[in-house]
């Protein structure tokens, strides 16, 4: 080959380097206000995937830009990120509290809690499997676990009415810490729901299709972020059992009620007060 044919292969590949290259997220911002609705719309969407990364700026664009699209998108878009943080926050507690449990799980159990707490349902052998596979790949633990908690938030079964509920259980929770008698009579003075009520609603729902084992795994997981103990959970499905023939549901409504009137459901309220959750959303 000769340095002609050489130069030319150098330019290209350069140029096909430098069409692939990231946008700068200046850049991106600054198309947000373009004229045309379909160069908004990419922009929109390419800050979006970059995440908590653009935070940052678009605070700045919201703040600071004269341009009223670009501030209306801006705002949109933080919202949107900040929510997908709050969602992500909300299952690495889940995370936290099965690692520092009495019992804590194995790769397998920690798999299953994890597919309950973001889809519903419990993992499927093969997805355990696949769960105990990637835990023991390579790489920090942390980061083994983040990646597997945003492989199921882009799962199709994502459960949008059980993430929802899980935000709402914990700013609960921190209300509770923080005044309980205000944050229980918040729903007794309106005959619209609470928002703590939407989000029993959500997931009772989710529980009741469920065998008793992973309903009350699910429960627990959502109230004080962690599986019952064996002890806990027999005397727990004796009651249920008791109740089968009248009213699974009110076994279930039973137990959920007791969750949140336990110390561990406050205490967990104050961890989250002190830390700020909605804003502690690293490991």
């Amino acid at each position: 080959m000769d340095w002609i044919q050489t130069s030319w292969l150098l330019i290209a590949v350069s140029g096909f380097a430098a069409a692939n290259q990231p946008t700068p997220i200046a850049d991106l911002i600054a198309r947000l206000g373009a004229q045309e609705f379909r160069t908004r719309e990419q922009a929109s969407a390419a800050l979006e995937q970059q995440g908590e990364a653009a935070l940052p700026s678009l605070r700045r664009a919201r703040a600071e830009t004269a341009d009223p699209e670009v501030r209306v998108r801006a705002e949109r878009l933080i919202e949107v990120i900040e929510q997908r943080n709050r969602a992500r926050h909300a299952l690495q507690q889940i995370v936290r509290g099965l690692q520092q449990s009495k019992e804590p799980p194995n790769d397998q159990q920690l798999t299953s809690a994890l597919y309950l707490a973001a889809l519903g349902r419990p993992a499927t052998a093969e997805e355990r499997q696949q769960g105990e596979q990637q835990l023991k790949a390579g790489g920090q633990r942390d980061t083994l676990l983040a990646g597997m908690i945003d492989r199921l938030r882009q799962h199709a079964e994502y459960s949008k009415p059980l993430a929802e509920a899980r935000l709402q259980m914990q700013e609960f929770r921190v209300e509770m810490a923080g005044n309980r008698d205000a944050a229980w009579m918040q729903g007794s003075r309106s005959r619209e729901p609470t928002p703590m009520q939407k989000a029993a609603r959500s997931i009772m729902k989710a529980a009741e299709p469920l065998d008793a084992r992973d309903a009350v795994d699910l429960l627990f997981l959502l109230s004080i972020a962690r599986l019952p103990t064996a002890q806990e959970f027999a005397r727990i499905d004796q009651q249920l059992k008791l109740q089968q023939a009248a009213d699974r549901r009110s076994g279930l409504s039973d137990l959920w009620w007791a969750l949140l009137n336990s110390n561990e459901f406050l205490q967990m309220g104050q961890l989250d007060s002190t830390l700020g959750w909605a804003s502690h959303c690293g490991w």
